[in-house]
């Protein structure tokens, strides 16, 4: 009985998609490579298949922005984790030399560097299938580390959301080339 009240409660937090393990490797990856730094535990969330499933009938409800409701539908899920940076870190040196290997090494490829002020951030993708599976985005700001990572058929999602809007983003721009989608 025990073990099946557990096996049930691990499927249902997995579906629902409270946990992250992808993210929590990221953030052990990061805290690795800035050895002047500590990284706190930090808030993480994940919105799973059934997270999305309410999230596409709540926003889809108003009916005011199409694009949004359009690119959801190929959005599975999205996974966000907050880390406060105690410590020495000049986000202009950033390199993570040691962290973009070990995410490379788990089939991630990195597609954008970006370094502008006092904020780092590096995106990679994942392809299945010849088509963007999943986008990984780091983000050092302000003493603050963000992790961000969408998964679903993304290139069809940037595709919307491109299609709907001429003014975009320089790094929208900059993801859009890097992942052929130009």
């Amino acid at each position: 009985m025990m073990r099946t009240a557990l096996a049930f409660f691990v499927v249902v937090v997995s579906l629902s998609g409270c946990m992250s393990a992808e993210l929590a490797r990221v953030r052990r990856d990061v805290g690795r490579d800035l050895p002047d730094a500590h990284l706190s535990e930090g808030h993480a969330f994940q919105f799973g298949r059934l997270s999305m499933g309410l999230a596409r009938s709540v926003v889809g409800s108003d009916g005011d922005d199409a694009a949004t409701n359009a690119a959801l539908e190929h959005v599975r899920g999205i996974a966000v984790g907050t880390y406060s940076v105690n410590g020495a870190v000049d986000p202009q040196r950033l390199a993570l030399p040691r962290t973009v290997e070990r995410i490379t090494r788990r089939g991630w490829t990195p597609v954008v560097v970006s370094r502008e002020g006092d904020t780092a951030a590096y995106i990679f993708a994942r392809e299945d299938d010849a088509s963007v599976s999943d986008l990984l985005i780091l983000s050092l700001e302000d003493q603050e580390l963000t992790l961000v990572r969408l998964s679903g058929r993304l290139d069809e999602a940037l595709r919307t959301v491109l299609a709907s809007d001429d003014e975009q983003p320089a790094l929208i721009g900059s993801v859009q080339r890097a992942i052929g989608l130009e």
